[in-house]
C-alpha cells in the first residue's frame, strides 16, 4: 500500500531525488534535512493542494523515515562515486 509500508513504489523516486541533489552538490546530511523538512509538511500539502496529489494518502512515520533515508542514500551514492 502506498505511503503505509516502509518501502513502496515511491522509495525509488526518493532515492533518485537524493541522487539529483548529490549531482547538485548537496551532501547526504543536507539531502536528509531537506527530505525531513518536506516530510514534515507533506501531509498538510496533500490536504490543502489535493489537485497536486489526487487520491493521496498520508504517510506513516515508518514510510516518512524510509523516504528520508532513501533520499540521503541517493545523495551519498552519487557523492561517493561521482568524479
Amino acid at each position: 500500500m502506498i505511503n503505509q509500508a516502509h518501502i513502496d513504489r515511491f522509495t525509488a523516486v526518493h532515492f533518485a531525488t537524493g541522487a539529483a541533489m548529490g549531482l547538485l552538490g548537496v551532501g547526504p546530511l543536507g539531502a536528509a534535512m531537506i527530505s525531513v523538512g518536506f516530510e514534515l509538511v507533506e501531509d498538510s500539502i496533500k490536504d490543502s493542494r489535493f489537485n497536486i496529489f489526487p487520491y493521496a494518502s498520508h504517510d506513516t512515520k515508518q514510510n516518512s523515515l524510509t523516504d528520508a533515508l532513501a533520499t540521503s542514500a541517493g545523495a551519498y551514492v552519487v557523492m561517493r562515486y561521482k568524479r
